[in-house]
């Protein structure tokens, strides 16, 4: 089930999405064997705000882009947070210094939670 419901024009008022995420994460130094872990998280993405959070949605962050069939939630010169808005493939591939992780997870669309406050 993807996100095609969505659209980032919307007159409509619903602006405010969410996205339940599970897949898998590989992590570990950069060029050498990952360890492999299941990983899920919640998305509240705010198309209004252009912000969005994540499971406890302590914080809100810019989302870098939206496009008619990408959400880009972060962006960085060699990889990112990439959602595909028709099929809900999640994939991200982020390096710290000489550590590198990247995930492959399915999205769905889910309620937005009520006890998330929204972004400032």
């Amino acid at each position: 089930m993807g996100c095609t419901a969505v659209s980032a024009e919307s007159g409509s008022g619903d602006h405010r999405i969410a996205l339940s995420c599970t897949g898998s994460e590989r992590s570990g130094p950069a060029h050498s064997p990952a360890s492999v872990r299941d990983w899920s998280a919640l998305y509240e993405i705010d198309l209004a705000q252009r912000q969005y959070c994540a499971d406890d949605c302590q914080q809100w962050n810019p989302i870098a882009e939206v496009t008619d069939r990408l959400f880009v939630l972060h962006r960085t010169v060699d990889g990112g947070i990439f959602i595909d808005r028709a099929s809900g493939d999640y994939t991200m591939s982020l390096n710290f210094g000489d550590l590198h992780a990247e995930r492959d997870a399915k999205c769905r669309q889910v309620a937005p939670r009520s006890d998330v406050a929204p972004p400032r």
